[in-house]
C-alpha cells in the first residue's frame, strides 16, 4: 500500500469516527426530547378526551329541561307545590 493510500485511508477512518461519534451524541441528546414528546402526546390525548366530555356536558346543559333537572338535584330546588326532603349521608 502506498503512502498516499495510507494517508487517505487514515483520513477516511478519522472522518468515519467523527461521523459515528456525532451520530451517537445526537441520538443521546434526543432521548429526553423523545420522552417529553411521548408525555406531551399522552397529555394531549387526555385533554382531547376531556374536551369531548365537556362538549357533551355543554350540549346537555343547553337544554332548559336539563338545567332545571341539574338545579333541582344539586341545590334541592323544588317545583311549586313540591317538598324537598334532605336525608343525611348514609341513608
Amino acid at each position: 500500500m502506498s503512502k498516499t493510500r495510507r494517508i487517505i485511508f487514515a483520513i477516511e477512518t478519522v472522518l468515519l469516527l467523527v461521523l459515528i461519534v456525532s451520530y451517537a451524541r445526537a441520538r443521546i441528546s434526543h432521548r429526553p426530547l423523545r420522552r417529553e414528546l411521548g408525555d406531551l402526546q399522552a397529555e394531549l390525548r387526555s385533554l382531547e378526551t376531556e374536551n369531548v366530555r365537556l362538549k357533551q356536558q355543554l350540549r346537555y346543559l343547553k337544554s332548559a329541561e336539563n338545567i332545571k333537572r341539574e338545579a333541582r338535584d344539586k341545590f334541592n330546588i323544588a317545583e311549586p307545590g313540591e317538598k324537598v326532603i334532605v336525608l343525611p349521608p348514609g341513608w
